[in-house]
């Protein structure tokens, strides 16, 4: 498995889906296959990108996080609070392709099937009543003949990237008690 994290500059507006789909108005749009978000000017983001499977038989993921600085090393580790609630929507194709819009940047990536190629994750909690959203997790697969190289560099068009992140840097303290 190969794996890089980075810290990304967070966009102010992020979309994801069926291509068929995408360009409808926001009344329009299916939940089941477009992820319309705009993150909170909050919240920062970063990218994981993975490479999984055996030699001549991988295929490519990549996860994007939107979270509050001081909490996204907990979520980009695979990890949440105790108290959090997590609520998931899989992102489904259905013209054989989807769409990624990253502010003003779009990049299409033909899947070449129908299916399920990703979900969109939601952490919150409730206060007072009111549902508070922690953090927002978005997972795709990508097309299977994308190689972990070419998802590299089409990330690296879309977002901005920060340096690579140190997978051993750890912070202590006392925190509130995270599970995976």
């Amino acid at each position: 498995m190969r794996e890089e994290r980075f810290r990304i500059q967070c966009p102010k507006h992020f979309l994801v889906g069926d291509s068929g789909r995408f360009e409808k108005s926001p009344q329009g749009k299916d939940s089941d296959f477009v992820v319309d978000y705009a993150p909170p000017e909050m919240f920062e983001a970063g990218i994981v990108l993975q490479e999984m499977g055996t030699e001549g038989d991988t295929y490519c993921t990549m996860y994007v996080y939107f979270a509050p600085e001081e909490h996204l090393p907990v979520y980009m580790d695979s990890m949440k609070y105790d108290l959090q609630k997590v609520s998931i929507r899989k992102i489904f194709v259905d013209t054989e392709e989807y769409l990624i819009k990253v502010n003003e940047k779009t990049k299409k990536f033909y899947a070449g099937e129908d299916g399920c190629w990703g979900s969109y994750t939601e952490l919150y909690r409730k206060e007072n009543g009111e549902r508070l959203t922690d953090a927002v997790i978005v997972f795709l697969c990508m097309p299977d003949e994308m190689k972990f190289q070419e998802m590299e560099a089409v990330m690296g068009e879309l977002f901005e990237k920060l340096p690579v992140i140190d997978k051993e840097k750890k912070e202590t303290g006392q925190e509130p008690k995270r599970t995976r």
